[in-house]
């Protein structure tokens, strides 16, 4: 079975990962008393208005057992090796594989994201997990985020000499006239 649920989650300035990785567990557990209802009726105790989005992407944690050998009723689940196309209803859709190490696969609608953008995206990820599980308890707001690469391409942007804005006294300017007075109402 399969539930979709929106989420909405806020962040406090300074707040730390895990004691918001801490609420936003217990939130999720709450919000399972409603995950019979259809999305229409969570949406209208939302706030969202009607015919607005509820959200517009996803993040689906495939939680259902793999495992390679038999269980006691003989039944096994294999993964699907290969590339797989998946479609969605969602301009951006993050898929989250359990195994010795996470695996994550990007769906996403080509005419709102180019390859390029899903691959920064998922670089940014990769990124922003590797700093949380090396520094649990910074603020959120500390975490990395950007590749080693974005950030030495804007400090280098950022270092780099700025146009200076043109001046009045330019060589290409025409020579000054006098202002012309206002138009007085008659």
């Amino acid at each position: 079975m399969i539930n979709t649920l929106p989420v909405r989650a806020g962040i406090e300035p300074g707040e730390q990962l895990v004691p918001w990785l801490t609420r936003l567990q217990e939130r999720q557990t709450a919000a399972r008393e409603h995950e019979h209802l259809p999305l229409t009726e969570v949406q209208a105790g939302s706030g969202v208005a009607s015919g607005t989005a509820l959200f517009d992407s996803v993040l689906i944690f495939e939680n259902y057992p793999v495992d390679t050998a038999a269980r006691p009723d003989g039944l096994r689940l294999h993964t699907v090796d290969g590339d797989v196309v998946e479609t969605t209803n969602y301009p951006l859709a993050v898929t989250v594989y359990p195994d010795e190490r996470l695996t994550f696969r990007f769906a996403y609608d080509p005419d709102l994201f180019d390859e390029a953008t899903v691959e920064r995206t998922a670089a940014r990820l990769e990124q922003l997990l590797t700093s949380a599980a090396h520094r649990p308890l910074s603020p959120l707001r500390a975490l990395d985020w950007l590749t080693a690469e974005e950030e030495r391409e804007l400090l280098a942007a950022a270092r780099a000499p700025r146009p200076r804005p043109p001046t009045a006294r330019s060589s290409t300017c025409s020579p000054r006239r006098p202002p012309v007075p206002p138009r007085r109402p008659r």
